[in-house]
């Protein structure tokens, strides 16, 4: 049994270099000007099964297989539009990592920072209204509880001349 288990571990362990030195080869044989489009491709095309990951960033086997495809257009010498809209034929527009800015995606474009001018226009609208506010109102609102004493104070007096007793509110 021994045995077995060093004669698994020596195969493996010759077995390693191997595979990495094929998936090396695989990697390098794109041209350094091809690996920077290539680069600038998975940066720009999302993995479809992956949660907010592109190409570049994700290890799926979709992405993996989806990258190989890339590179293999590359080496057929085709441009990035075209190896873009092979993507989203195949996968839907869902795999661009930016929207496009036409048509309905347009809207993720406008609308933030239509809502970020709104926001400041009604932040602004907010401050100056409560800078302009009356200082008398204020004052008033201040003053109300004192008059409300006195009220209470003069009826409480009054009610007391009438049964006799004196109590006093503070």
């Amino acid at each position: 049994m021994n045995k077995k288990l060093i004669a698994l571990s020596i195969v493996l362990m010759l077995a390693l270099p191997v595979a990495t030195t094929a998936y090396a080869i695989a990697e390098t044989e794109l041209p350094s000007d091809l690996k920077l489009r290539s680069v600038e491709l998975h940066k720009n095309i999302m993995c479809p099964k992956c949660s907010g990951q592109t190409l570049h960033q994700s290890n799926s086997p979709i992405a993996s297989s989806m990258r190989e495809v890339i590179r293999e257009e590359l080496l057929k010498g085709k441009s990035n539009d075209q190896i873009i809209n092979l993507m989203v034929n195949a996968y839907g527009k869902e795999v661009l990592a930016s929207p496009p800015m036409k048509g309905f995606f347009a809207l993720i474009w406008i609308l933030p920072p239509i809502a970020l001018i709104l926001g400041l226009g009604a932040i602004t609208f907010v401050v100056r209204r409560l800078r302009h506010s009356r200082p008398e109102a204020e004052l008033e609102r201040l003053v109300q509880p004192q008059k409300m004493k006195l009220k209470i104070r003069k009826s409480l007096s009054m009610i007391d001349q009438e049964l006799g007793e004196n109590f006093d509110i503070k």
